[in-house]
């Protein structure tokens, strides 16, 4: 049996859960996989028999963990349910935290976090590396650490205890800093800097599986079965993987009132995701905004 876990960042219960789940369920089983629920607004309802960790409030005032002056912690502060989880069930190895919109398009997705198993690396995510001048994150954690700030994607990690715990101590800084940084430093940002300053070992996944994450980004999202249409035969970890309806409702705001050279490359990008017999959708679209 794989000693991994699968937390499932989530909100709401949508039809992107729950396909995640169950086919997380179908290969690791119902005990190891877990909701976890951003309650900041108010406790979720989620189906009787799920695994459940409760983002609450009154919880992570209990553990030291500033939020209740922080823009979208849900949002931003995806991390805290990982310090929850791992306080909630302390025995895993191996910490997986995913998004709903992260979709595996690989014949098994236990055969590939077993492969995986063999690298050791405390903390496992993708598009690690240094941060860049410019970044927002970086000015607020240069500051408070004083040490090199690394960036990341958080919409799929693998953790360890020992990356858990740096991570956790880093947010505890943060949290108790007067004044509150601004902005209040996100979850690829920490997770990142907190493990590699703490020594730690930290590889990007992509490292380990290269042409799996070509398609893999925070920016660009992609119409799940255009993109696979356009690649029938490959193995992808794709992200932001929507639905028709999900992606075209984010193309029309993505498309946006730019001007036209803005609205030409945007088309550019989102092009080079889409299964070629599907481009006249996307100028449809495009003609209507």
């Amino acid at each position: 049996m794989v000693d991994d876990g699968f937390g499932i960042r989530a909100h709401e219960l949508t039809s992107s859960v729950i396909e995640l789940r169950h086919r997380l369920v179908a290969e690791f089983g119902a005990d190891r996989v877990w909701i976890l629920s951003d309650d900041f607004q108010g406790r979720r309802v989620w189906p009787k028999g799920w695994q459940v960790v409760s983002i609450d409030p009154d919880v992570l005032d209990g553990i030291g963990l500033r939020h209740r002056d922080v823009e979208r912690p849900g949002w931003r502060l995806g991390d805290y349910g990982l310090y929850l989880w791992a306080l909630q069930e302390p025995d895993l190895r191996h910490y997986w935290v995913t998004e709903p919109d992260v979709h595996f398009a690989l014949p098994s997705v236990r055969d590939w976090v077993e492969g995986l198993s063999v690298h050791e690396e405390d903390l496992l995510i993708p598009r690690f590396g240094l941060a860049p001048e410019g970044w927002l994150w970086r000015p607020a954690l240069a500051e408070l650490t004083g040490g090199p700030v690394y960036r990341s994607l958080f919409p799929l990690s693998r953790s360890n205890e020992a990356a858990v715990d740096a991570a956790y101590q880093l947010r505890l800084r943060i949290s108790q800093a007067e004044p509150s940084p601004d902005p209040y430093p996100n979850d690829e940002s920490v997770v990142a800097t907190a493990v590699a300053q703490a020594g730690l070992r930290v590889a990007p996944l992509e490292q380990y599986c290269p042409e799996q994450f070509d398609y893999f980004a925070a920016t660009v999202k992609v119409w799940r079965e255009s993109l696979l249409r356009r690649h029938p035969d490959r193995e992808l970890v794709v992200h932001s993987a929507l639905s028709y309806e999900e992606w075209a409702r984010w193309f029309t705001h993505f498309l946006g009132n730019h001007a036209p050279a803005e609205r030409h490359d945007r088309m550019r990008q989102v092009a080079a995701r889409l299964d070629p017999d599907d481009l006249p959708v996307l100028h449809r679209l495009a003609a209507r905004n």
